[in-house]
C-alpha cells in the first residue's frame, strides 16, 4: 500500500506543479500582450474633451508626432479653465495637479512673452508611461481682436492644445 499512495502522491505533485506552470505562464502572457496593448495606445494623440459650445478653429502639424488643435468658446476665461480643472482632478483622481496662471497676476508685456496675450493658463495632461510620451498641454487664453473675420477672437475665450505622442 506505501507503494501506491506514494505514487498518488508523487503524481499529485507533479500534477500541482503542471498547474502551477501553466498558470504563471498565462499570467507572464497576460502580462506581455497587456503592455504592448498600453503601448499601441500611446500611438494618437491624448484627446480631452473641450468644453460644451467650444468651436474648433483649426489645427496645425509640428511634426508626425504633434499637433496644436485651436477651439473658440463663447464663456468666460474663468469657466473654461474650470471646466479644464474638473477634466484635470478626474485625470489625475485628485486636486493636486493645478492651471498655472501665467503671470500668477496681473498681465504680461507683450515684448517679455512674445506674444499679445496679457496672460494665459496651462493646464497638462500627462498620459505618458514606460519609454512612451503622450501628453496634451491646454493653453487658455483670452481672444484677440483682428480684422479678418476668420482670425477674430474678440469677446471670446481661445484654447489651444499642444499634443505629443509616441510614433
Amino acid at each position: 500500500m506505501s507503494t501506491s499512495a506514494e505514487k498518488r502522491r508523487s503524481s499529485s505533485i507533479v500534477r500541482y506543479s503542471l498547474i502551477a506552470g501553466i498558470v504563471g505562464i498565462l499570467i507572464i502572457g497576460a502580462g506581455v500582450v497587456s503592455f504592448f496593448v498600453d503601448q499601441a495606445s500611446r500611438q494618437t494623440p491624448f484627446d480631452i474633451q473641450p468644453p460644451p459650445g467650444a468651436l474648433y478653429w483649426g489645427e496645425s502639424d509640428v511634426s508626425t508626432n504633434s499637433r496644436n488643435m485651436y477651439y473658440r468658446v463663447a464663456d468666460s476665461i474663468d469657466n473654461v479653465v474650470n471646466y479644464y480643472q474638473q477634466k484635470m482632478n478626474e485625470h489625475y483622481g485628485d486636486a493636486v495637479e493645478r492651471c498655472i496662471r501665467i503671470p500668477a497676476v496681473g498681465e504680461a508685456p507683450p515684448a517679455e512673452t512674445g506674444q499679445s496675450v496679457p496672460f494665459q493658463f496651462s493646464c497638462m495632461f500627462d498620459h505618458s508611461g514606460f519609454r512612451s510620451t503622450q501628453y496634451t498641454l491646454v493653453v487658455i487664453y483670452p481672444g484677440l481682436a483682428n480684422p479678418d473675420p476668420n482670425l477674430d477672437a474678440a469677446g471670446m475665450t481661445v484654447v489651444k492644445y499642444e499634443q505629443l505622442w509616441q510614433s
